[in-house]
């Protein structure tokens, strides 16, 4: 077994300016999910990329339904982030650097899509996972027999009619599955 031993911090001097870069000259997009009807937005333009871009360029918020919202912020901050809210539940969006007139720039520049969750869970269950609350002891699952067989890793809880939660291992649920007693 190993064991745990404190190790002492390098040696070397402490720097008191840690600060960071305000800009790192990369030309960046992205978009972060916050709930189902709002996303937050960060980009960061190079400055070849805006001299290269024609004035009338924007950051657009681009939505799988064929709508592009401009975002607010000139392209010569090289800079800008905020959330959009207001928007439909469940669809995809993505960043991208477009023309005025809705052309792509060149060379193009997007994010990568995100998925906004639905407005409510889905009803939908899932046959493939078991939830155990984190109160209840695991060893009342898993007996050690039955983690020499990998039970823990392949099986499903089951309940029984007497309300019992049980492991069982996946050739008992293959047999149930033809109909078989285990």
């Amino acid at each position: 077994m190993a064991k745990a031993s404190k190790r002492e911090p390098p040696e070397g001097r402490l720097v008191s300016d840690t600060s960071l870069p305000s800009r790192y000259a990369t030309d960046s997009l992205l978009l972060l999910p916050r709930d189902p009807r709002s996303i937050f937005y960060l980009w960061e333009l190079s400055s070849a990329c805006i001299g290269a871009a024609p004035p009338e360029a924007g950051i657009y918020l681009c939505s799988d339904d064929g709508t592009a919202l401009r975002l607010d912020g000139s392209l010569s901050s090289g800079i800008g982030s905020g959330y959009v809210e207001a928007l439909e539940p469940g669809r995809r969006y993505w960043l991208e650097l477009l023309h005025g007139d809705g052309t792509r720039a060149s060379p193009p520049l997007r994010s990568r899509e995100v998925n906004l969750p639905p407005e409510a869970p889905t009803e939908r269950g899932d046959h493939k996972r078991a939830q155990i609350p984190f109160s209840a002891p695991l060893a009342r699952f898993a007996t050690p027999r039955r983690a020499q067989e990998g039970a823990h890793e392949q099986g499903a809880l089951e309940r029984p009619a007497d309300g019992a939660r049980r492991l069982i291992g996946s050739s008992e649920l293959l047999a149930k599955g033809r109909g078989e007693k285990s």
